[in-house]
């Protein structure tokens, strides 16, 4: 199994691709890209528009620090 890691600092962009099918279910891709490292792309995950805000939430909070 192949790993990768971006430090939250380091997240630049996020993207996140839904199916058709994904839509209906709740599933989809996230393509996470950093400063310095290639994109990350998860395999499907379910709820990955919550997955995203997450992310967000965490960095508004790193930046309020």
């Amino acid at each position: 199994m192949r790993t990768n890691e971006i430090a939250l600092p380091n997240i630049e962009g996020v993207k996140v691709q839904l199916s058709f099918l994904g839509r209906i279910f709740g599933f989809g891709t996230v393509q996470i890209e950093g400063t310095g490292v290639d994109r990350v792309i998860t395999p499907h995950i379910a709820d990955p528009v919550g997955f995203v805000r997450a992310i967000q939430t965490a960095k508004e909070h790193l930046a309020a620090l």
